[in-house]
């Protein structure tokens, strides 16, 4: 059974996407009139604010497109240089309806028409837990990963009502319903918070992204007949920042407790080539554990850092980096910044400071967006100047001294 998908983006026919529900009609083009004949395009996107960084509280300083850093700052050379194409393209409008729980799932994709054609894909996963508005988040990100010439496709994760969360504690095992009372939909959980209840955030974030797996081959299908651009759908990367970290770790194949009845919770994918964890959480948060990640493959890369805290939160980068040192090896990556600077926050690693003009936050900003790129053209691009620059020292080249760069 196929479900539809449909957007002005596809206006001569309906995406098919199999999901085993019924038809769900997208949102119109959120930038155009509908009675407008741009509605039936991609807004072009001129670098405005969409959502910026949340979870944590984030400085939005907006897209950075270049700029020298001030006489005797810190160097904002990331080490690595990859493409910067323009003209970049954004198109909101497309919902997926989910697997799990019957939930209908909001959709951001983004790319540059000057990139070279096929293009290799980027699933980014939004920070935070449930969010209906999830898509619109880390455009920073986003067009990062669009300039430097990938597909970039956002799914927001939207919270199951009553009905849905019983449904989705069916369908892993959970029967009592006591049991089936999952405390942060009311905002009542945090990371540091273990409790006796179902998580449904975490069968929901691995589950979504493999539905939206499924339907890539009809969603490069329509975007070639409407756009003309082909997408690689064998060369596809899952990334993520802080919440949005768990899905690439439990997509590679680590594991999380979802319920005190249940065993641990799996959820390993073949299909991504590539997983990119910013800011994950360590062992005893947010149901990860000492060994979650001893069946975990690569390539994988984790991002944290010092600072890397919400306020009054024991979840430190010191504890984020657990989530490497608990990895097998096996084309496994570290990069860990010890800047010290009070103006880093979790947020900061979400590129909420790429608008700075703090030499030491540019410096940052700069290096997260060398290693991640770095690492996506080195393993999903194959691009080999990115694979000899990961197995040297070209990591830690934004700040010398400060920036640590482990592989295993």
């Amino acid at each position: 059974m196929h479900a539809t998908l449909t957007s002005a983006l596809f206006p001569l026919a309906a995406l098919a996407i199999a999901t085993g529900c019924g038809p769900v009609t997208a949102q119109p083009l959120e930038y155009a009139p509908a009675d407008d004949a741009s509605a039936l395009q991609p807004l072009r996107d001129g670098g405005a604010r969409d959502g910026g960084a949340r979870d944590g509280g984030a400085r939005d300083g907006g897209a950075r497109d270049g700029g020298a850093p001030p006489d005797g700052g810190a160097p904002i050379d990331g080490g690595y240089v990859g493409a910067d194409y323009g003209d970049l393209r954004v198109f909101d409008g497309l919902n997926l309806p989910a697997a799990s729980g019957g939930r209908t799932l909001p959709m951001r994709v983004r790319w540059s028409a000057q990139a070279p054609q096929p293009m290799p894909i980027v699933i980014w996963e939004h920070g935070g837990g449930y969010d209906p508005d999830g898509h619109r988040l880390s455009s920073e990100w986003s067009r990062t990963f669009a300039k430097a010439g990938y597909f970039v496709v956002h799914l927001a994760h939207v919270a199951p009502d009553a009905a849905q969360l019983t449904a989705m504690c069916a369908e892993v095992g959970v029967t009592d319903p006591a049991e089936c009372d999952d405390l942060s939909l009311d905002g009542m959980l945090d990371e540091e918070t273990e409790a006796n209840v179902f998580s449904s955030i975490a069968v929901a974030r691995p589950t979504d992204v493999r539905r939206l797996l499924d339907g890539l081959p009809t969603l490069a299908s329509r975007v070639l007949q409407q756009q003309g651009v082909v997408l690689d759908i064998d060369r596809v990367a899952v990334a993520g920042w802080s919440g949005g970290s768990q899905a690439p770790m439990q997509l590679a194949g680590a594991l999380r407790t979802v319920s005190a009845s249940l065993p641990a919770f799996a959820s390993p994918d073949a299909r991504p080539v590539a997983f990119v964890a910013i800011s994950p959480q360590g062992p005893g948060y947010s149901g990860f554990f000492d060994t979650s990640w001893a069946g975990a493959r690569g390539p994988l890369l984790v991002v944290t850092g010092e600072h890397d805290e919400k306020p009054a939160n024991t979840l430190t980068g010191a504890v984020r980096r657990l989530a490497y040192d608990n990895l097998p090896p096996g084309q496994k990556h570290l990069w860990y910044s010890n800047i010290d600077d009070p103006g880093i926050a979790h947020g900061s690693f979400n590129l909420g400071d790429q608008g700075s003009t703090d030499p030491e936050l540019m410096a940052l900003s700069a290096g997260l967006t060398a290693v991640v790129v770095g690492f996506c053209d080195a393993y999903v691009k194959a691009d080999p100047a990115a694979l000899s620059w990961l197995a040297g020292t070209g990591p830690t080249a934004a700040s010398p001294g400060l920036i640590e760069w482990e592989s295993r």
